[in-house]
């Protein structure tokens, strides 16, 4: 049975088949990984900007064209997956990190002519969540106190009971968030990165389109 990611990965994939960009930003994560096998398997002949270390060994794997940095000026499209979807003020928002790549894809996805996200339909809702926030090492407890000073806990990442390092070798900082802040995010996008030691946030409100793959198998899309 095919699931909800799957169908939303296949769906993008389709998009790219019509679009048929020069150069195509891919994303981190699961969902991404099964759009980067679509495209390989559908023969994709541009040039590819991963925007993880994962994702272009998965690339390169499958046999893309990987693109140099320089080319991140000149991105046609990018498509990648996210953590949770919201509406703020009739603009989507989105967030993402959770995989630990969110500076790379922001500098990927922002630079891109159109950027598309596909999910599964349970990255909908008002769960409580968080925001990654990366972070230079050195900064750590200053920007700690930083966020209390906004009324935030952020808690330092940590894989195997060790500090979790980005492609970058920076930390991630995962700031808790409660079920109906959404409201806040463009705001709190612009306080955080204004934090000396921040580098980036993942909080995206730069999108396009988002692909919804829902558990029967249909697609919606939302502008």
């Amino acid at each position: 049975m095919t699931s909800a990611k799957e169908t939303a990965a296949a769906e993008a994939a389709k998009l790219v088949k019509l679009e048929n960009p020069k150069t195509l930003g891919l994303g981190t994560g699961s969902t991404a990984e099964i759009f980067v096998n679509l495209i390989a398997a559908g023969g994709f002949g541009g040039s590819c900007l991963p925007t993880s270390e994962r994702t272009a060994a998965l690339a390169r794997e499958l046999g893309l064209k990987i693109a140099s940095p320089a080319e991140l000026v000149s991105v046609d499209l990018a498509v990648d997956g996210a953590d949770r979807i919201f509406r703020v003020g009739g603009k989507l928002v989105a967030i993402k990190g959770y995989g630990g790549a969110l500076l790379r894809e922001k500098l990927v996805e922002y630079n891109a002519k159109k950027f598309v996200i596909m999910v599964d339909e349970r990255k909908l809702g008002t769960k409580d969540y968080w925001v990654p926030v990366e972070i230079v090492p050195f900064s750590r407890e200053f920007v700690i106190g930083k966020l209390r000073e906004l009324d935030l806990k952020g808690v330092v990442r940590e894989l195997e009971s060790k500090e979790y390092l980005t492609d970058n070798g920076n930390l991630i900082v995962d700031v808790e968030m409660k079920a109906g802040s959404e409201k806040s995010l463009p705001r709190l996008e612009k306080e955080l990165v204004l934090i000396p030691g921040v580098v980036e946030t993942g909080i995206f409100t730069k999108v396009d389109m988002v692909i919804v793959g829902k558990a029967d198998g249909s697609t919606e899309e939302m502008v």
